[in-house]
């Protein structure tokens, strides 16, 4: 079955059952336990990049472990609104940075 996130949250909405389920199974310490578990098995096949030691799939099952983490923390912390305020708020600051990088490159490039 393949799945898409997109900006209305149709996976969030589709899955809230199964994130529920195994936050009540396991609980909310193993379940933060497991969501860093994840983050650091995706940073080391980031830092195997270089190296050549992954693969694409590799890469891409690992990035789908957190963000299964992730949409479970957002029920569990019942803060998808904020966390959306928060990741806007993140975009806006990187387009700020942006424009101020481009910026000083034509800048420097006079």
């Amino acid at each position: 079955m393949a799945l898409r996130a997109d900006i209305s949250g149709v996976v969030v909405v589709k899955f809230r059952t199964v994130y529920q389920e195994t936050i009540d199974l396991w609980g909310r310490k193993a379940n933060i336990n497991q969501a860093i578990q994840e983050m650091a098995e995706l940073t080391v096949e980031l830092t195997n990049i270089p190296r050549r030691r992954t693969s694409k799939e590799q890469v891409a099952l690992e990035m789908a472990d957190v963000e299964i983490m992730i949409e479970l923390l957002k029920v569990m912390f019942n803060n998808k609104e904020l966390f959306e305020k928060m990741k806007e708020k993140q975009i806006k600051k990187l387009q700020s940075q942006i424009q101020l990088e481009k910026d000083l490159q034509k800048f420097e490039n006079r």
